[in-house]
């Protein structure tokens, strides 16, 4: 029987070095065992053959040695590129890391990091002063629909108004993505509310004013967005197809109520989107509802009920809508090479409680939207539109949704808005703007015969008396002036100079000339129209820009 002997694998190099070491064990051996044998009788000419082979075997073995030690020289030099290699490769995935991570950073000064957590600071300091034609005895928000009439006292009185009550706070909170989703939350405030007068009907304006308050999911492999909390309505014009929030195109200009025309509320609301490409998305929006109303001087015949005082948990000396439904908003956006465009359709309910029950309209209307940069990163160009019935509360210009019919129920009141924006960067420090838009509703009347009477009901009804309106009051005096608007008109020019920006923050000054005109039905007494000019100078420290 034969037996093999086994002998271990090994790798390449090992087995090169092990065969090495070999051989020149075994050439050593062999010259000792030369030396060893030689007889001592042999003749001295065999001695110098020895010798001579003997140096030449010791030098073959000192070739051997050194040939191992660069072999153990670049054995040793290989495992440290390795481990270098290694720790490289390490460090270069942290940094990968941070990066990724620091990318749902969208502002890159003021980020506080907690652990995975990003914070984000942001706000500004605002002083803004107001200059106007007329007395509105209003702050920085201009009432666009109570422009008066010189049948009040302050249609001949100019007004001052300075304040700071529009300076902001935010916060962003954000963490890691794992690559497909993401989590963010934001607030943002500030001192603007109205109590005790506080209402919800375009924005809130409860002490202190929360302007936005939400959270936010993102699933990038779904092409999903959701969005929960107070925000910008989904109806007010986007940047781009995302439709996500902080991604609105806001009017720049220094009233705090923005411009005739501009689309736009800030409601709690709960809002899907479904990203289909990078250029085409679709969302829906459940928004908080409230409903203006325009009542007439004539009550229904029959008991009604359309609002209640606030409750415990809102002003007690502002009316509430008896709501029904949320508002329902449906938008498609498209992002061609030329810029952006949009469209969304509008639902609305509204309810009226007549004698013992419930009667509820619909409401609702479309829109469109445009923003492009016409020059890239020099000038911005943005359009909006907007008709149907009932949307009144969308419009700056906060005319009514509905009118109260003779029976008690609802009508909902035909509007168009339109608006029209341009910005421009002229240089890294300067800016400059202009704004055109309007908000015009139809004429929705009836009447009713009551005791031998015709009686008038609902929204410019002709029969309404206008008769005092033109007529210029004496302070205390009271005169005859309903005065249904028609149409609301504005102008608004304007610009912006950053004349500081370091470390700090950035400081910038503004100024702002605006020209509203307000204008009415035809009632007993003609169609009385006024106008009002505003002159804004602005300044404003943002600290964390």
């Amino acid at each position: 029987m034969r037996h093999h002997l086994q002998i271990p694998a090994r790798s390449s190099r090992g087995t090169t070095n092990g065969f090495r070491r070999i051989k020149l064990g075994a050439l050593a051996a062999a010259v000792a065992f030369a030396i060893a044998c030689a007889p001592g009788a042999q003749a001295a000419g065999k001695t110098d053959t020895v010798a001579a082979k003997m140096a030449q075997m010791q030098a073959q073995i000192d070739a051997l040695q050194r040939e191992l030690a660069d072999m153990k020289a670049a054995q040793t030099q290989q495992a440290q590129d390795t481990a270098q290699a290694q720790r490289t490769a390490q460090v270069a995935q942290e940094t990968a890391t941070k990066a990724a991570e620091k990318k749902v950073v969208d502002n890159k000064k003021a980020v506080v990091w907690d652990g995975p957590i990003a914070l984000t600071l942001g706000g500004f300091i605002d002083m803004t002063m107001a200059y106007r034609s007329r007395n509105m005895v209003g702050d920085i928000a201009t009432s666009f629909n109570a422009i008066p009439f010189p049948s009040s006292v302050n249609h001949r009185i100019t007004e001052f108004r300075p304040s700071a009550r529009q300076s902001r706070a935010s916060l962003l909170i954000q963490g890691p993505s794992n690559g497909n989703e993401a989590v963010e939350a934001y607030f943002e405030g500030d001192f603007f509310g109205a109590a005790p007068t506080a209402n919800s009907g375009e924005s809130n304006s409860y002490t202190p004013r929360v302007r936005q308050a939400y959270a936010a999911y993102t699933n990038k492999n779904n092409g999903l967005y959701l969005l929960a909390g107070q925000a910008w309505s989904l109806a007010t014009l986007s940047k781009s197809a995302n439709m996500v929030a902080r991604n609105e195109v806001i009017p720049v200009g220094m009233d705090a109520q923005y411009v005739v025309g501009f689309n736009w509320i800030r409601a709690p609301q709960i809002r899907l989107v479904e990203k289909f490409n990078d250029q085409v998305s679709g969302a829906i929006s459940l928004e908080g509802p409230q409903t203006s109303f325009f009542a007439g001087p004539n009550a229904p015949l029959v008991p009604t009920l359309t609002t209640n005082p606030g409750g415990t948990l809102f002003a007690p000396t502002s009316n509430y809508s008896l709501d029904v439904a949320p508002d329902v908003i449906g938008k498609l956006s498209f992002d061609p090479a030329f810029g952006h465009l949009e469209a969304f359709g509008l639902g609305r309910w509204f309810r009226s409680r007549v004698a013992l029950d419930d009667h509820t309209t619909f409401g609702g209307g479309v829109g469109l939207g445009f923003f492009a940069p016409i020059v890239p990163k020099v000038l911005d160009l943005s359009a909006t539109f907007m008709s149907g019935k009932g949307i009144g509360r969308y419009g700056s210009g906060q005319l009514p949704d509905v009118t109260i019919k003779p029976d008690g129920t609802l009508e909902p009141i035909k509007e168009t808005t339109a608006m029209l924006g341009l910005v421009g960067h002229v240089t890294p420090t300067v800016d400059l703007f202009g704004y055109a838009g309007m908000e015009r509703e139809s004429r929705t009347d009836f009447t009713a015969i009551a005791s031998g009477k015709t009686l008038a009901y609902g929204y410019g009804n002709p029969l309404y008396s206008n008769a005092g309106c033109k007529t210029d009051a004496l302070p205390g005096q009271s005169l005859t002036c309903t005065a249904n608007t028609k149409q609301l008109s504005e102008i608004a020019l304007g610009g912006y100079w950053k004349f500081f920006k370091g470390d700090i923050g950035t400081m910038q000054a503004g100024l702002q000339l605006e020209h509203i005109k307000r204008e009415t039905f035809d009632g007993v007494g003609g169609a009385p129209s006024t106008d009002l000019n505003v002159l804004f100078f602005s300044l404003k420290f943002f600290p964390f820009q």
